[in-house]
C-alpha cells in the first residue's frame, strides 16, 4: 500500500500561503438553497455565484516557455490587469518585472544540467498578490 499527500495552499488574497487542510476555507458569500435549485439545476445558486465574479476585475499571468540555453531560459509573459511579476527560481528570488497588459519578453537565469521549478507571481498596482502558478523546465 501506498500513500500519496499533496498538501494544498491558498495561491492569493490576504492568507496567501496558508494550508487548506484542517483549517478549510471560509466562505465570503453564503447561499441558502431554494427550490429552484432543487428542482431546476442549482439555478439560483449558479446565479448568486455569477454575481461577485461579475463585479471582479479578472487577472491573467500565463508563461510560454522558449529557448532554454545552458544557463537561462527565454520567457513570455501574457498578463492583464498586473503590475509586477516575480519570478523564483528553485525557491529563490530571480528578478522581479514591470508589466502591462499583454505580452512581456524575459530571459532568466537558471541552473544547467536539470530540471528547475519556476514560481511566478503577478501583484496589481498596490502590491497585492493575484495570480500565481508554477511550472518545471
Amino acid at each position: 500500500m501506498s500513500v500519496s499527500i499533496r498538501r494544498s495552499l491558498r495561491g492569493v488574497g490576504t492568507r496567501a500561503g496558508t494550508p487548506l487542510e484542517d483549517l478549510g476555507v471560509v466562505p465570503d458569500e453564503i447561499h441558502r438553497m431554494t427550490r429552484r435549485d432543487v428542482l431546476e439545476g442549482n439555478e439560483d445558486l449558479i446565479a448568486h455565484a455569477a454575481q461577485p465574479l461579475a463585479r471582479s476585475l479578472p487577472y491573467r499571468l500565463r508563461v510560454e516557455f522558449g529557448e532554454r540555453g545552458e544557463t537561462n531560459i527565454d520567457l513570455t509573459l501574457t498578463t492583464a490587469n498586473l503590475a509586477t511579476v516575480d519570478v523564483y527560481v528553485d525557491g529563490h528570488p530571480s528578478c522581479s518585472a514591470p508589466v502591462a497588459d499583454g505580452e512581456t519578453a524575459l530571459s532568466i537565469d537558471v541552473p544547467g544540467g536539470g530540471e528547475s521549478r519556476l514560481e511566478f507571481k503577478g501583484f496589481d498596482a498596490d502590491g497585492t498578490l493575484r495570480a500565481a502558478r508554477m511550472d518545471r523546465v
